[in-house]
């Protein structure tokens, strides 16, 4: 299992598995393809559960078969166009998968079959906020942030969402606040 984008939680993307070598690296071999319908940026990490992969195009999430790359389920949610159109993956926890979305929302879906089980606001749209990152899912809560300082001038923040219900626990900001001029 690969559960977070970035590997183990320790987010070092190193798998400890040893049966591939460097004397045998050159047998491997491509066993199926999944094609997204999607025109879209892939930007997507993806996260790997009891052989099943999970990742995001802009507004769809997928969950694609790992043996034979068959579409297991896809969930979809209808949103306004940002201005990157990105996102970055899924968090796994305990049955369920978590995402950010362009409107800046957070998602939690079953794994299981795509489901829709919560959706909760984090940030304000029509101020360019959105929400492009791979939660981290650890611990009963999912930790999350928003994006849009680039280009709209939006005070970046930390979000610990609970994985039950999605009401959110805590957050901070990432950057103070201007003080008084020097």
């Amino acid at each position: 299992d690969w559960v977070t984008y970035n590997g183990p939680l320790a987010g070092d993307r190193f798998s400890p598995l040893k049966q591939i070598t460097a004397s045998n690296v050159s047998q491997l071999q491509q066993k199926c393809v999944f094609d997204a319908p999607e025109a879209v940026n892939f930007q997507s990490g993806i996260v790997a559960v009891k052989g099943v992969l999970y990742f995001t195009l802009f507004n769809h999430t997928y969950a694609v078969d790992g043996t034979t790359c068959q579409q297991k389920w896809t969930h979809t949610r209808p949103e306004p166009d940002t201005f990157l159109m990105v996102n970055r993956g899924v968090a796994y926890s305990d049955g369920r998968l978590f995402r950010g979305t362009g409107d800046a929302h957070v998602l939690a879906l079953d794994a299981a079959d795509g489901k829709q089980l919560w959706d909760v606001s984090i940030g304000d749209a029509k101020k360019g906020e959105s929400v492009p990152m791979a939660p981290i899912a650890w611990n009963g809560l999912v930790f999350v942030g928003n994006a849009g300082g680039d280009n709209f001038g939006v005070t970046g923040r930390i979000y610990a969402v609970d994985v039950g219900g999605g009401r959110v626990g805590w957050q901070f900001n990432t950057v103070p606040g201007s003080g008084p001029a020097l």
